[in-house]
């Protein structure tokens, strides 16, 4: 009877869904991206019980130390939280945080977001490059991972230090923007960075993108989109790196084997929007036109609109547009509405009546061939083939 409730108890232990601590900020895109991944890890591979404390991450949840957790998964930022968790030898995965806890920890590469962020940039034809951070762990390495990569392309790198929260309020944020060397393209730390950014350079009358091209980091919808203009940013697969610690956590509580590397997911890439959708230009004539044909193009205007505008002559236009740009002005217009077009496409549910009249076309007949002709498919295709996430690949980093 004995040997049989011992038996029972190994049982329901064996067959108990393990309590996993999910210690992340609930309030940037990022970290809920990164919960969803490892919420879907939980339920393709659990049961897992996934205990989410939302709010701040810096203090010690009282949770962490009172109620019964196997596993802890998340932005570990502070020693006192590390502290607890050590002393509780609880198994643990750290997802990008700001602090080297020496753990098992699933991140991004400072590097290749930088490499990426030059190339971008780099590839509109920019030879001025800027870097706009704070001092926290991601600021710096990515402040030094692009300044390495400026410099050995060989570049200058204008930098300027802040204080996030509080960049709109700063002279000297102002002042640094009056002069750089113009135009330029800054990379920030990050999306939030970045759209202070674009709001400083507002208030202080410096062109996006024409003046200066503004670039993110992490792809946050809500803070790329609301930007004016649209934020450009890099592309970070933050549900991957959710997933891909998830699965690193689970052989951790299995007590399975584990290589003593790092897991580190490379970005998919740039997700172009109005911020540095520019090539980079010094001629001031066309400057003043891409300027004009930038905030006018969807209205439907033409090349004798920017003529009127700028009091120049057509061929003096067009033979400054082709030196500096490589393109007509009629082909600039063009572009300018066919990217409105692709944004509303892949982020709208708008008819394509309704996006051929507030991208400048006029028609949704005009609009399809158009389209068709440039693009070598048409507007719905378009729309299908653009509505899928960003592939990614994951690359391995030793310890030290």
């Amino acid at each position: 009877m004995m040997k049989k409730c011992k038996r029972h108890a190994a049982q329901s232990e064996s067959q108990r869904i393990p309590c996993v601590a999910v210690l992340m900020e609930t309030t940037r895109e990022f970290s809920r991206a990164m919960i969803r991944g490892i919420a879907d890890y939980a339920r393709i591979n659990g049961p897992w019980y996934l205990s989410v404390q939302s709010g701040d991450i810096d203090t010690v949840p009282a949770f962490l130390e009172k109620c019964p957790i196997d596993a802890v998964i998340g932005r570990i930022n502070t020693q006192a939280i590390l502290d607890v968790i050590t002393r509780r030898k609880l198994p643990m995965v750290c997802l990008d945080g700001n602090f080297d806890t020496g753990h098992h920890t699933v991140a991004t590469v400072p590097d290749l977001i930088c490499q990426v962020a030059f190339d971008h940039l780099r590839e509109r034809g920019f030879h001025r490059f800027a870097f706009s951070g704070t001092n926290s762990c991601w600021g710096t390495q990515r402040k030094l991972a692009f300044g390495a990569i400026v410099r050995t392309a060989g570049y200058e790198m204008h930098h300027c230090e802040i204080t996030s929260g509080q960049i709109g309020v700063l002279p000297h944020i102002t002042a640094w923007l009056q002069t750089l060397p113009k135009p330029i393209g800054l990379l920030a730390e990050d999306d939030l960075c970045a759209r202070e950014m674009i709001d400083v350079c507002h208030c202080s009358g410096v062109a996006v993108p024409e003046e200066v091209a503004i670039l993110g980091v992490g792809n946050d919808a809500l803070i790329c989109e609301i930007s004016s203009p649209t934020l450009s940013s890099v592309m970070i697969d933050w549900q991957r790196i959710g997933f891909e610690g998830a699965t690193v956590l689970d052989r951790l509580i299995r007590g399975d084997g584990l290589p003593g590397d790092d897991l580190r997911i490379n970005p998919p890439g740039v997700k172009i929007r109005q911020s540095t959708d520019f090539a980079a230009i010094d001629d001031p004539l066309v400057v003043e036109a891409t300027r004009y044909i930038h905030a006018h193009g969807h209205e439907g205007i033409g090349v004798a609109d920017v003529l009127k505008r700028l009091g120049t002559s057509r061929r003096t236009l067009e033979g400054r547009f082709k030196m500096t740009l490589g393109c007509s002005p009629h082909a600039e217009i063009l572009r300018v509405r066919l990217a409105s077009a692709k944004r509303l496409l892949i982020n709208t549910e708008i008819k394509l009546n309704a996006i051929a009249v507030r991208t400048g076309f006029g028609d949704a007949k005009y609009f399809h061939r158009v389209f068709r002709r440039e693009l070598g498919m048409t507007p719905n295709e378009f729309r299908v083939c653009n509505r899928g996430a960003g592939e990614y690949t994951v690359t391995r980093t030793s310890k030290t």
